[in-house]
């Protein structure tokens, strides 16, 4: 059956209900509102939605849109940037997924492309496993085999508003000023603080906003689009990489073994308190 929208916010109440007779499938992007150069405050939020979106799509899946507010990190120094703390994240996060379950879903993936998002994410889908049983996926695409890095190339985060609809935030930009053009030339983070971040994990904020700070070129309306349709090529790729058929089906697969009881004596134990929370 081809879903009329694969938002979850879009839908109405009885599409959603018919769906869950059928599938039960939820695709979560985590991102972040933050400071983002000349390019949009919500790149690091647009980027896992329009995966979240293809991945949708392909698997039959319905897409849990606006988890866009948790911890930034570093990039909480600078203007526009929302910070959560990373207990308000992980307990924000959670409780989404909670209802989620409530309302009949049973596999999850959450995707994420932000620095810090690994230290909330990979919380969640662990708490959520010990206290309920359900296996949540996450995928980081930071990954190297998938987006890796923290910037990409223009044409995957053209073809990411591209996707979105969101292609005219970049068209008819104004040449930057001279404020805007001091901005390119990147400001050195303080050595103490660079060397200490070779060693060791640790907290920071940025010293200046050009520390994060991705240059978004002028291209013409023509330039923009044929490097938005590159870049949504380059993006099915990512999708064919993340193999999402094939994890729905291990989530799937794995729940049945816990369902059979195929557990260690310890493990039946644990399944039994899950069984009484209702979710087996």
């Amino acid at each position: 059956m081809v879903m009329r929208t694969v938002m979850l916010d879009e839908l109405s109440w009885f599409e959603l209900k018919k769906y869950l007779e059928r599938n039960d499938i939820a695709i979560i992007p985590v991102g972040i509102v933050e400071l983002m150069g000349e390019w949009p405050l919500g790149m690091e939020y647009f980027t896992p939605l329009a995966i979240a979106k293809m991945v949708a799509e392909r698997i039959d899946g319905i897409v849990i849109p606006h988890i866009a507010y948790t911890f930034a990190g570093a990039t909480r120094a600078g203007v526009g940037t929302i910070n959560l703390s990373i207990t308000e994240s992980v307990r924000y996060i959670k409780q989404v997924c909670l209802s989620l379950l409530e309302s009949g879903f049973r596999r999850f993936l959450l995707i994420s492309w932000h620095g810090p998002a690994p230290l909330v994410v990979s919380t969640v889908v662990r708490e959520l496993f010990e206290e309920t049983g359900i296996p949540f996926a996450y995928i980081d695409l930071q990954r190297e085999d998938l987006l890796g890095g923290n910037f990409v190339s223009d044409d995957i985060w053209l073809g990411v508003l591209k996707l979105l609809g969101k292609l005219d935030l970049v068209l008819e930009m104004p040449e930057p000023n001279e404020e805007e053009l001091a901005m390119r030339k990147v400001k050195e983070m303080p050595k103490p603080m660079s060397e200490a971040l070779k060693r060791a994990v640790m907290g920071y904020l940025y010293t200046h906003e050009s520390q994060h700070y991705p240059i978004l070129k002028r291209y013409s309306a023509e330039e923009v689009n044929k490097l938005a349709d590159k870049g949504i090529e380059k993006l099915k790729r990512i999708v064919d990489a993340m193999e999402p058929e094939k994890l729905m089906d291990d989530l799937k697969g794995y729940m049945e073994i816990i369902k059979r009881g195929e557990l260690t004596e310890r493990g039946k134990r644990i399944k039994r308190i899950w069984q009484q929370k209702g979710y087996y």
